[in-house]
């Protein structure tokens, strides 16, 4: 892979403050994607083991804030089937 095939890095450090685990610490790494240089992947770390921690209690909670993509497929399809089958009463 040549120089021009590989993505642009950026390396930096923020400090963010979720209300679920307070004071957070992060070194991220901010990489553009060959061949693709709207996209850009952020790879964040804890700074201290403290961090990580919090950064796990955070994935926990955005994991159980989310619908799972099998069952929000599932919903959608449910509801379009409940809008078809409104359509069919009101020709009925």
């Amino acid at each position: 892979m040549g120089r021009a095939d590989r993505g642009r890095t950026h390396l930096g450090q923020q400090t963010v403050q979720p209300p679920v685990v307070g004071r957070l610490d992060l070194s991220y790494e901010a990489l553009s994607l060959p061949g693709d240089p709207d996209q850009i992947l952020f790879v964040c770390s804890g700074k201290t083991v403290d961090d990580l921690g919090k950064l796990r209690i955070l994935a926990s909670c955005y994991a159980r804030s989310t619908p799972r993509l099998a069952t929000a497929g599932q919903d959608t399809a449910q509801s379009q089937r409940d809008r078809a089958g409104e359509q069919d009463s009101r020709h009925a």
